[in-house]
């Protein structure tokens, strides 16, 4: 007889034995979709190509021409499985970054409408010291200062727009930069 686990095991198990499959039931309906997509962008291709050619009319076709380069997308039917933790994981970094843009980020800052808001976003979130907390942090970190892969290269215009924002709003709350900046830290020291 196997002894009784204990909700803790219980949740270590589900979190690292049961697996979850991305398809779905509207996945019978997005498949077909895709590869009709793919099928179409396929044959564009393959009509410019012609349309190309009949433009020459000669022997004087470049060799950029070639119908080799023509290539049909590969529609994939299997994403693979994933260990529930990891499912969980990225729905809830999901939910951090959508509640970050779609509540601020989505529009141009507006003293007047964002400013409060934010400081008080920011101050119910440096309060905490959740997993939760520590993910926004390491977010907004990201957010306010780009990875190193993208330093004197050209900035995804998110980016860019983001990190006007937040300027925008330190020169409304200069206080707010300097302890968002300690907030972070406290994290990436642990």
């Amino acid at each position: 007889m196997t002894r009784r686990r204990t909700p803790q095991e219980k949740k270590h198990n589900e979190y690292t034995k049961d697996y979850s499959t991305p398809s779905s039931h509207g996945f019978r309906q997005s498949l077909p979709r895709e590869k009709a997509r793919a099928n179409r962008a396929y044959r564009r291709q393959v009509h410019q190509r012609v349309d190309t050619f009949e433009a020459y009319q000669g022997d004087t076709v470049p060799e950029r021409l070639s119908s080799a380069q023509v290539r049909r997308k590969r529609v994939q039917k299997d994403y693979g499985v994933a260990p529930m933790g990891e499912v969980i994981e990225r729905r809830l970094e999901g939910r951090i970054e959508r509640i970050a843009q779609t509540t601020f980020f989505r529009h141009e800052y507006n003293s007047v409408r964002d400013r409060e808001r934010f400081a008080d976003f920011l101050a119910a979130q440096v309060r905490g010291r959740t997993e939760t907390s520590r993910n926004l942090a390491l977010y907004l970190n990201k957010l306010m200062y780009p990875p190193p892969q993208y330093e004197n290269k050209y900035l995804p215009r998110f980016w860019e727009k983001n990190q006007q924002w937040f300027r925008s709003f330190f020169q409304d709350e200069p206080e707010w930069e300097v302890r968002l900046r300690t907030w972070i830290a406290s994290f990436e020291q642990e």
